[in-house]
Protein backbone atom coordinates (compact mmCIF):
# COMPACT_ATOMS: atom_id res chain seq x y z
CA UNK A 1 0.00 0.00 0.00
CA UNK A 2 3.18 2.29 0.48
CA UNK A 3 4.38 1.48 -2.71
CA UNK A 4 1.04 1.91 -4.33
CA UNK A 5 -0.08 5.68 -2.47
CA UNK A 6 3.62 7.04 -3.79
CA UNK A 7 2.52 6.29 -7.23
CA UNK A 8 -0.49 7.95 -7.08
CA UNK A 9 1.69 10.99 -5.67
CA UNK A 10 4.12 10.54 -8.43
CA UNK A 11 1.42 10.36 -10.98
CA UNK A 12 -0.11 13.64 -9.96
CA UNK A 13 3.46 15.26 -10.09
CA UNK A 14 3.96 13.87 -13.63
CA UNK A 15 6.80 11.77 -12.47
CA UNK A 16 5.54 8.31 -14.44
CA UNK A 17 8.40 6.95 -14.74
CA UNK A 18 8.61 6.81 -11.12
CA UNK A 19 5.11 5.90 -10.45
CA UNK A 20 5.52 3.14 -12.85
CA UNK A 21 8.31 1.77 -10.88
CA UNK A 22 6.31 2.12 -7.18
CA UNK A 23 3.79 0.19 -9.05
CA UNK A 24 5.74 -2.35 -9.92
CA UNK A 25 6.88 -2.88 -7.04
CA UNK A 26 3.59 -2.89 -5.26
CA UNK A 27 2.24 -6.07 -7.73
CA UNK A 28 5.63 -7.60 -6.91
CA UNK A 29 4.93 -7.36 -3.09
CA UNK A 30 1.46 -8.28 -3.86
CA UNK A 31 0.31 -9.62 -6.94
CA UNK A 32 -3.31 -9.94 -5.99
CA UNK A 33 -3.42 -5.98 -5.47
CA UNK A 34 -6.54 -5.01 -7.81
CA UNK A 35 -6.30 -1.40 -8.11
CA UNK A 36 -2.58 -1.57 -8.24
CA UNK A 37 -2.94 -3.48 -11.21
CA UNK A 38 -5.50 -2.21 -12.69
CA UNK A 39 -3.23 1.42 -12.36
CA UNK A 40 -0.63 -0.36 -13.88
CA UNK A 41 -2.68 -1.40 -16.85
CA UNK A 42 -3.54 1.92 -17.32
CA UNK A 43 -0.19 4.03 -16.65
CA UNK A 44 1.65 1.79 -19.07
CA UNK A 45 -1.61 1.83 -21.89
CA UNK A 46 -0.58 5.72 -21.51
CA UNK A 47 2.90 5.24 -22.05
CA UNK A 48 2.23 2.58 -24.64
CA UNK A 49 3.95 -0.32 -22.85
CA UNK A 50 1.46 -2.96 -24.10
CA UNK A 51 3.17 -5.35 -23.54
CA UNK A 52 3.27 -4.03 -19.49
CA UNK A 53 -0.21 -3.52 -19.99
CA UNK A 54 -1.38 -6.73 -21.04
CA UNK A 55 0.07 -8.59 -18.00
CA UNK A 56 -0.89 -6.47 -15.87
CA UNK A 57 -4.89 -6.60 -17.46
CA UNK A 58 -4.21 -10.79 -17.68
CA UNK A 59 -2.84 -10.33 -13.85
CA UNK A 60 -6.49 -8.23 -13.22
CA UNK A 61 -8.24 -11.26 -14.99
CA UNK A 62 -7.24 -13.98 -12.51
CA UNK A 63 -7.46 -11.52 -9.46
CA UNK A 64 -11.27 -10.33 -10.41
CA UNK A 65 -12.41 -12.99 -13.44
CA UNK A 66 -15.93 -11.79 -13.52
CA UNK A 67 -15.32 -7.99 -13.68
CA UNK A 68 -15.01 -6.41 -17.07
CA UNK A 69 -11.86 -4.27 -16.47
CA UNK A 70 -9.01 -6.82 -16.47
CA UNK A 71 -10.93 -7.83 -20.21
CA UNK A 72 -11.37 -4.36 -21.08
CA UNK A 73 -7.28 -3.40 -20.59
CA UNK A 74 -6.15 -6.40 -22.27
CA UNK A 75 -8.05 -5.74 -25.35
CA UNK A 76 -6.94 -1.76 -25.18
CA UNK A 77 -3.34 -3.53 -25.01
CA UNK A 78 -3.87 -5.80 -28.41
CA UNK A 79 -5.19 -3.26 -30.38
CA UNK A 80 -2.60 -1.24 -29.27
CA UNK A 81 -0.02 -3.71 -30.29
CA UNK A 82 -2.19 -4.09 -33.97
CA UNK A 83 -3.49 -7.31 -32.82
CA UNK A 84 -7.12 -6.15 -33.87
CA UNK A 85 -8.37 -10.27 -34.34
CA UNK A 86 -7.29 -10.58 -30.69
CA UNK A 87 -9.01 -7.54 -29.61
CA UNK A 88 -12.05 -8.22 -31.21
CA UNK A 89 -12.03 -12.14 -29.41
CA UNK A 90 -11.07 -10.16 -26.17
CA UNK A 91 -13.84 -8.25 -26.45
CA UNK A 92 -16.88 -10.85 -27.45
CA UNK A 93 -15.17 -12.49 -23.90
CA UNK A 94 -15.88 -9.09 -21.82
CA UNK A 95 -19.40 -9.38 -23.55
CA UNK A 96 -20.08 -13.22 -22.21
CA UNK A 97 -18.40 -12.44 -19.25
CA UNK A 98 -20.53 -9.34 -18.10
CA UNK A 99 -23.48 -8.83 -20.71
CA UNK A 100 -24.60 -5.83 -18.66
CA UNK A 101 -21.64 -3.70 -19.05
CA UNK A 102 -21.86 -1.27 -21.55
CA UNK A 103 -17.99 -0.79 -22.01
CA UNK A 104 -17.81 -3.92 -23.57
CA UNK A 105 -20.31 -3.14 -26.30
CA UNK A 106 -19.25 0.65 -26.82
CA UNK A 107 -15.66 -0.66 -27.01
CA UNK A 108 -16.58 -3.47 -29.52
CA UNK A 109 -18.40 -0.97 -31.51
CA UNK A 110 -15.13 1.03 -31.62
CA UNK A 111 -13.70 -1.44 -33.08
CA UNK A 112 -16.19 -2.32 -35.65
CA UNK A 113 -16.11 1.41 -36.66
CA UNK A 114 -12.52 0.97 -37.05
CA UNK A 115 -13.06 -1.33 -39.85
CA UNK A 116 -15.77 0.53 -41.18
CA UNK A 117 -18.61 -1.64 -40.21
CA UNK A 118 -20.65 0.95 -39.59
CA UNK A 119 -23.79 -0.54 -39.19
CA UNK A 120 -22.57 -3.41 -36.80
CA UNK A 121 -20.82 0.09 -34.85
CA UNK A 122 -24.20 1.68 -34.65
CA UNK A 123 -25.66 -1.38 -33.26
CA UNK A 124 -23.06 -2.20 -30.66
CA UNK A 125 -23.30 1.68 -29.60
CA UNK A 126 -27.12 1.23 -29.35
CA UNK A 127 -26.79 -2.12 -27.19
CA UNK A 128 -24.14 -0.04 -24.94
CA UNK A 129 -26.73 3.13 -24.00
CA UNK A 130 -29.36 0.34 -23.32
CA UNK A 131 -27.23 -0.96 -20.72
CA UNK A 132 -25.90 2.23 -19.63
CA UNK A 133 -27.71 5.57 -20.28
CA UNK A 134 -25.14 7.50 -19.35
CA UNK A 135 -22.80 5.90 -21.56
CA UNK A 136 -20.65 8.91 -23.06
CA UNK A 137 -18.21 6.51 -25.00
CA UNK A 138 -21.67 5.30 -26.70
CA UNK A 139 -22.85 8.85 -27.32
CA UNK A 140 -19.82 9.67 -29.09
CA UNK A 141 -19.47 7.23 -30.92
CA UNK A 142 -23.01 7.41 -32.77
CA UNK A 143 -22.03 11.30 -32.87
CA UNK A 144 -19.52 10.37 -35.30
CA UNK A 145 -21.05 7.95 -37.24
CA UNK A 146 -23.20 10.89 -37.84
CA UNK A 147 -21.45 13.39 -38.96
CA UNK A 148 -19.44 10.65 -40.79
CA UNK A 149 -22.56 10.49 -43.14
CA UNK A 150 -22.32 14.36 -43.33
CA UNK A 151 -25.58 14.77 -40.76
CA UNK A 152 -24.90 17.09 -38.07
CA UNK A 153 -28.15 18.24 -37.16
CA UNK A 154 -28.97 13.98 -36.61
CA UNK A 155 -26.24 14.29 -34.02
CA UNK A 156 -27.27 17.61 -32.79
CA UNK A 157 -30.80 15.79 -32.27
CA UNK A 158 -29.32 12.76 -30.52
CA UNK A 159 -27.30 14.08 -28.25
CA UNK A 160 -30.46 16.29 -27.24
CA UNK A 161 -32.45 12.98 -27.03
CA UNK A 162 -29.85 11.97 -24.63
CA UNK A 163 -29.91 14.58 -22.65
CA UNK A 164 -34.23 14.50 -22.23
CA UNK A 165 -33.21 11.16 -20.95
CA UNK A 166 -30.48 11.71 -18.67
CA UNK A 167 -30.81 15.56 -17.77
CA UNK A 168 -27.99 15.82 -15.43
CA UNK A 169 -25.04 14.46 -17.39
CA UNK A 170 -22.34 17.36 -17.55
CA UNK A 171 -20.58 15.29 -20.36
CA UNK A 172 -23.55 15.38 -22.29
CA UNK A 173 -24.05 19.08 -22.65
CA UNK A 174 -20.32 19.42 -23.40
CA UNK A 175 -20.54 17.17 -26.50
CA UNK A 176 -23.31 19.01 -27.52
CA UNK A 177 -21.58 22.56 -27.40
CA UNK A 178 -19.16 21.10 -28.96
CA UNK A 179 -21.16 20.27 -31.67
CA UNK A 180 -22.78 23.38 -32.27
CA UNK A 181 -19.71 25.42 -31.56
CA UNK A 182 -18.45 23.07 -34.96
CA UNK A 183 -21.57 24.85 -36.86
CA UNK A 184 -20.68 28.00 -36.01
CA UNK A 185 -23.48 28.47 -33.89
CA UNK A 186 -21.27 30.29 -31.10
CA UNK A 187 -24.29 31.31 -28.72
CA UNK A 188 -25.60 27.92 -28.34
CA UNK A 189 -21.99 26.57 -27.61
CA UNK A 190 -21.56 28.87 -25.05
CA UNK A 191 -24.97 28.23 -23.21
CA UNK A 192 -24.25 24.31 -23.64
CA UNK A 193 -20.91 24.66 -22.02
CA UNK A 194 -21.99 26.95 -19.11
CA UNK A 195 -24.91 23.77 -18.52
CA UNK A 196 -22.21 21.34 -18.65
CA UNK A 197 -19.99 23.24 -15.94
CA UNK A 198 -22.91 24.18 -13.57
CA UNK A 199 -23.69 20.29 -13.45
CA UNK A 200 -20.21 19.12 -13.06
CA UNK A 201 -17.89 22.60 -11.90
CA UNK A 202 -15.52 19.62 -11.90
CA UNK A 203 -15.29 18.88 -15.44
CA UNK A 204 -12.18 20.41 -16.62
CA UNK A 205 -12.65 19.81 -20.50
CA UNK A 206 -15.83 21.71 -20.59
CA UNK A 207 -14.59 24.38 -18.32
CA UNK A 208 -11.51 25.06 -20.85
CA UNK A 209 -13.55 24.41 -23.95
CA UNK A 210 -16.14 27.56 -22.50
CA UNK A 211 -13.42 29.78 -21.97
CA UNK A 212 -12.38 29.62 -25.62
CA UNK A 213 -15.57 30.21 -26.88
CA UNK A 214 -15.57 33.36 -24.52
CA UNK A 215 -12.88 34.55 -25.92
CA UNK A 216 -13.31 33.96 -29.90
CA UNK A 217 -17.08 35.72 -29.10
CA UNK A 218 -15.02 38.66 -28.02
CA UNK A 219 -15.52 38.28 -24.01
CA UNK A 220 -11.67 37.98 -23.51
CA UNK A 221 -12.12 39.08 -19.79
CA UNK A 222 -14.48 36.47 -19.31
CA UNK A 223 -12.48 33.87 -20.64
CA UNK A 224 -9.43 35.05 -18.47
CA UNK A 225 -11.59 34.57 -15.35
CA UNK A 226 -12.50 31.07 -16.74
CA UNK A 227 -9.54 29.71 -17.25
CA UNK A 228 -7.89 30.92 -13.66
CA UNK A 229 -11.12 29.20 -12.31
CA UNK A 230 -10.06 26.25 -13.94
CA UNK A 231 -6.60 26.54 -12.28
CA UNK A 232 -8.17 27.15 -9.16
CA UNK A 233 -10.02 23.75 -9.65
CA UNK A 234 -7.22 21.96 -11.08
CA UNK A 235 -3.88 23.17 -10.29
CA UNK A 236 -2.18 20.62 -11.70
CA UNK A 237 -3.84 20.66 -15.09
CA UNK A 238 -1.34 22.31 -17.34
CA UNK A 239 -3.72 23.04 -20.03
CA UNK A 240 -5.33 25.81 -18.35
CA UNK A 241 -1.71 27.83 -17.56
CA UNK A 242 -0.81 27.08 -21.20
CA UNK A 243 -4.16 28.38 -22.57
CA UNK A 244 -4.39 31.50 -20.36
CA UNK A 245 -0.51 32.19 -21.28
CA UNK A 246 -1.13 32.20 -25.16
CA UNK A 247 -4.14 34.54 -24.78
CA UNK A 248 -1.98 36.82 -22.46
CA UNK A 249 0.38 36.94 -25.17
CA UNK A 250 -2.62 37.55 -28.04
CA UNK A 251 -3.25 40.50 -25.78
CA UNK A 252 0.48 41.78 -25.78
CA UNK A 253 0.59 41.41 -21.95
CA UNK A 254 4.07 38.86 -22.17
CA UNK A 255 4.73 39.72 -18.21
CA UNK A 256 1.54 37.59 -17.40
CA UNK A 257 2.02 35.17 -19.89
CA UNK A 258 5.91 34.32 -18.88
CA UNK A 259 5.01 33.07 -15.29
CA UNK A 260 1.84 30.45 -16.65
CA UNK A 261 4.15 29.32 -18.72
CA UNK A 262 6.69 28.85 -16.29
CA UNK A 263 4.20 26.72 -14.04
CA UNK A 264 3.18 24.85 -16.94
CA UNK A 265 6.84 23.30 -17.12
CA UNK A 266 7.24 23.34 -13.35
CA UNK A 267 4.59 20.75 -13.23
CA UNK A 268 5.85 18.96 -17.02
CA UNK A 269 9.39 19.65 -17.30
CA UNK A 270 9.48 18.81 -21.16
CA UNK A 271 5.91 20.30 -22.22
CA UNK A 272 7.52 21.66 -25.73
CA UNK A 273 4.64 23.84 -25.96
CA UNK A 274 5.49 26.14 -22.77
CA UNK A 275 9.09 26.00 -23.37
CA UNK A 276 8.44 27.15 -27.08
CA UNK A 277 6.39 30.07 -26.33
CA UNK A 278 8.74 30.94 -22.58
CA UNK A 279 11.51 30.47 -24.66
CA UNK A 280 10.20 33.03 -28.14
CA UNK A 281 9.07 35.38 -24.94
CA UNK A 282 11.77 35.98 -23.21
CA UNK A 283 14.10 35.90 -26.63
CA UNK A 284 11.65 38.98 -27.89
CA UNK A 285 11.87 40.82 -24.01
CA UNK A 286 15.17 40.49 -22.65
CA UNK A 287 15.07 37.53 -21.67
CA UNK A 288 18.07 35.24 -20.09
CA UNK A 289 19.45 33.96 -23.87
CA UNK A 290 20.82 30.75 -22.27
CA UNK A 291 17.76 29.82 -20.58
CA UNK A 292 15.92 30.39 -23.72
CA UNK A 293 17.85 28.17 -25.80
CA UNK A 294 17.84 25.67 -23.24
CA UNK A 295 13.95 25.93 -23.06
CA UNK A 296 14.13 26.52 -27.30
CA UNK A 297 15.76 23.18 -27.66
CA UNK A 298 13.76 21.15 -24.84
CA UNK A 299 10.82 22.61 -27.31
CA UNK A 300 12.32 21.20 -30.85
CA UNK A 301 12.82 17.89 -29.24
CA UNK A 302 9.72 17.18 -27.87
CA UNK A 303 8.67 18.81 -31.44
CA UNK A 304 11.08 17.66 -33.72
CA UNK A 305 8.66 18.32 -36.89
CA UNK A 306 7.33 22.25 -36.24
CA UNK A 307 8.68 25.23 -37.89
CA UNK A 308 7.34 27.06 -34.92
CA UNK A 309 10.09 24.90 -32.68
CA UNK A 310 12.85 25.44 -35.44
CA UNK A 311 12.15 29.31 -35.76
CA UNK A 312 12.44 30.06 -31.82
CA UNK A 313 15.76 28.00 -31.63
CA UNK A 314 17.22 29.91 -35.10
CA UNK A 315 16.32 33.25 -32.81
CA UNK A 316 18.14 31.51 -29.99
CA UNK A 317 21.23 30.46 -32.04
CA UNK A 318 20.42 34.08 -33.73
CA UNK A 319 20.97 36.29 -30.37
CA UNK A 320 24.30 33.21 -29.48
CA UNK A 321 26.15 34.62 -32.44
CA UNK A 322 25.39 31.09 -34.23
CA UNK A 323 24.21 32.99 -37.35
CA UNK A 324 24.76 30.03 -40.12
CA UNK A 325 23.27 27.47 -38.42
CA UNK A 326 20.65 29.80 -37.76
CA UNK A 327 20.21 30.63 -41.23
CA UNK A 328 20.52 26.70 -42.17
CA UNK A 329 17.04 26.51 -39.69
CA UNK A 330 15.41 29.32 -41.12
CA UNK A 331 15.57 28.21 -44.39
CA UNK A 332 13.92 24.81 -43.77
CA UNK A 333 11.59 26.14 -41.72
CA UNK A 334 10.32 28.60 -44.25
CA UNK A 335 10.26 25.07 -46.77
CA UNK A 336 7.28 24.42 -44.03
CA UNK A 337 5.59 27.80 -43.83
CA UNK A 338 6.24 29.61 -46.60
CA UNK A 339 4.21 32.98 -44.95
CA UNK A 340 4.97 33.04 -41.65
CA UNK A 341 6.33 36.42 -41.55
CA UNK A 342 8.50 35.97 -37.83
CA UNK A 343 10.48 33.14 -40.24
CA UNK A 344 11.32 35.68 -43.32
CA UNK A 345 11.99 38.64 -40.05
CA UNK A 346 14.35 36.11 -38.34
CA UNK A 347 15.89 34.70 -41.72
CA UNK A 348 16.88 38.37 -43.33
CA UNK A 349 18.65 39.30 -39.72
CA UNK A 350 20.56 36.00 -40.13
CA UNK A 351 21.75 37.31 -43.25
CA UNK A 352 22.36 40.49 -42.07
CA UNK A 353 24.20 39.10 -39.84
CA UNK A 354 25.99 36.88 -42.07
CA UNK A 355 26.70 40.10 -44.36
CA UNK A 356 24.59 39.14 -47.25
CA UNK A 357 22.75 42.26 -47.97
CA UNK A 358 20.90 40.95 -51.05
CA UNK A 359 19.43 37.95 -48.93
CA UNK A 360 18.75 40.03 -46.24
CA UNK A 361 16.88 42.70 -48.45
CA UNK A 362 14.99 39.97 -49.92
CA UNK A 363 13.75 38.20 -46.80
CA UNK A 364 12.96 41.54 -45.00
CA UNK A 365 11.08 42.83 -47.81
CA UNK A 366 9.00 39.74 -48.50
CA UNK A 367 8.27 39.87 -44.60
CA UNK A 368 6.57 43.53 -44.35
CA UNK A 369 4.51 42.45 -47.15
CA UNK A 370 3.23 39.44 -45.49
CA UNK A 371 1.84 42.15 -43.11
CA UNK A 372 3.01 45.43 -43.72
CA UNK A 373 0.21 46.51 -39.94
CA UNK A 374 1.74 43.89 -38.05
CA UNK A 375 3.10 44.62 -34.44
CA UNK A 376 6.48 42.94 -35.85
CA UNK A 377 5.68 45.75 -38.99
CA UNK A 378 7.79 48.76 -37.17
CA UNK A 379 10.76 46.31 -36.11
CA UNK A 380 11.31 44.84 -39.71
CA UNK A 381 11.29 48.61 -41.08
CA UNK A 382 13.70 49.37 -38.34
CA UNK A 383 15.72 46.38 -39.69
CA UNK A 384 15.66 47.72 -42.97
CA UNK A 385 16.47 51.26 -42.09
CA UNK A 386 19.28 50.87 -39.94
CA UNK A 387 21.31 48.67 -42.41
CA UNK A 388 20.62 50.85 -45.56
CA UNK A 389 18.77 47.90 -46.87
CA UNK A 390 15.55 49.69 -47.44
Amino acid sequence: MAHYTLAIAMMQLGNTERAQSELQEAVKINPGMVQAQKTLAQLALRKKDFDRARQSAEALMKIEPRSADGYLLRAEALLGKGDSLAADLALQQTIQMAPNDARGYASLANLRAAEKKYPEAEKYFQLALSKDPRSAQALTGLVKLRLLDKQPGKAMALVQEQIAKVPDDSAFYQLLGQLQASEKDLTAAKQSLEKATQVDPNNSDAVLQLAQIQVVTGAAEQGIATYQQAIQKNPRDVRAYLLLGMLQESQGNWQAAQPNYQKVLDIQSDNPLAANNLAYSMLDHGGNVDVALSLAQTARRGLPDSASTEDTLAWAYIQKENYQQAADMLEDALKKTPQDQAIEYHLGVAYQKLNDSGRAKLHLQHALQLNPTSSLADTIRKALTDNALG
